[in-house]
Order: C-alpha cells, then structure tokens, then sequence
C-alpha cells in the first residue's frame, strides 16, 4: 500500500512507523479480511505511477477520477471525505467569487498529481488562475506562500491546518473567504478511497473490502479511530 505523508490522515512516526487516521482505518479494515499491508510513503506522483504498473498494490487517499479509474478499482465506500479551500496569508484581503470569476488575479499553489475535485480541477485544466505552480510537498506549498511566492494554497483542511500549526504558522495564514461574504469558502468536498491496482488486485477484493469498511463505520469503529487523532 503507498500513500502520501499527510499527517494527521497518513505519516510515518518518529519511529517510522505508519499512523494516521486513515492508515489505520485501513490496516484493520484488511486484517479483518485475513491480510496485513505493508505502507510505503512516496510523492503522490510516484504513488500514482506504482498501482498503475502493478509495483503496489493499493493507493491510499486517492480521489476518483476518470482517468484513474482505467488503472485502479474503487471500492463503493470511501475511507474520508476531503473538504477543499485555498489558503493565503493572513495579511493579505484576498477572496474568490462565487464561480471563480477573479481566479486569473492569482498565482496558485498545488500539489503535483493531487485532484481536488470537479470545480477546481476543471479550473486549473481550463487556465482560469494567473499561474499554477505544483509542489511535491504540501510543507513546500505552505513555505512558497509564507514567502509570497504564491497568493494562494489549495489544500485539504485538517491536513493544511494540522501543518500549519506544526509549522508554527497557523495565525500567518488563514482560509481564502468567499468576496462579499467573509465567510470560508469551501471550493468542494471528494470522497477519498483506499484503491487497488487493476493490474495485481481482484475487482471482488474491492467489493469485499468496501463492505468490511462499511461495517466498520456502522460498528462505531472508525469513530474511535477518528477520535484517537482528535478528528470529527
């Protein structure tokens, strides 16, 4: 299984060990159907190619596309749901409007290979923002933009949020409002999977792990994952 390091969702301890909320969600979700995993940290880009060719098994976090699927089998349940939003500095009154209409304004920060859902990978796919600029870790996004390199940071919340504060930098940088309303604004949500490799894994391996997963949630289980890690 490989996966990106994003804590408090996936990362390796100071051991080097794999934690996070949705490792662990993972790893006992498979050992109830009889399998244990090994977890692999690498650049999402390098993650992505490895469940392509078949030299891993699983991809861990990984949104739904299209594109995606011709390589990989979605299980039906999702392991999160990602909440979407950019990220500025703090003393800068940046906003986007409602269907992005002042997007071309801005220079924009993202990670090489992530998808952010339908709005904005349409947006960045269409040119719609002054430059986009791809980092292969959301630290580096968070320095560019501490810097001014960059206006704005698109990102996962409790990830971003979990880094800034590790970062010493939660009251440096907030959360792009939406223009007239000063009120965070979401840019969407996508549901995120634990997903294997055509290539080396059964489309059934899929469906019996969802259905694992499911049970999981309806028994209370992932709740007391989440809340081990402080998560809602």
């Amino acid at each position: 299984m490989v996966t990106l390091d994003s804590p408090p969702l996936e990362y390796p301890d100071d051991e080097g060990q794999p934690r996070g909320l949705n490792v662990e969600i993972a790893l006992e979700a498979l050992r109830r159907m009889g399998h244990e995993a090994r977890v692999e940290f690498v650049p999402w880009k390098r993650a992505l190619e490895m469940v392509r060719s078949g030299k891993a098994d699983a991809i861990l976090d990984a949104g739904f596309n299209p594109e995606r699927a011709t390589y990989l089998h979605y299980p039906q349940e999702n392991i999160y749901l990602e909440e979407i939003f950019a990220f500025k500095r703090a003393d800068r009154r940046l906003t986007l409007d409602e269907g992005l209409g002042n997007a071309s304004d801005y220079h924009l920060g993202v990670g090489r290979g992530y998808y952010y859902g339908t709005l904005m990978d349409q947006a960045i796919k269409d040119g719609r923002f002054k430059s986009v600029h791809e980092v292969f870790e959301e630290e580096t996004g968070i320095k560019m933009l501490a810097a001014g390199r960059i206006d704005m940071l698109l990102g996962v919340r409790v990830p971003i949020l979990f880094l800034l504060k590790r970062m010493g930098l939660s009251k440096e940088i907030d959360i792009v409002p939406g223009t007239g309303t000063g009120l965070d604004f979401a840019l969407g949500s996508s549901p995120t999977y634990l997903a294997f490799s055509r290539t080396t894994v059964s489309k059934a391996f899929a469906w019996d792990f969802s259905m694992v997963l499911q049970s999981m949630k309806l028994d209370g289980s992932v709740t007391r994952i989440a809340r081990r890690y402080g998560l809602p």
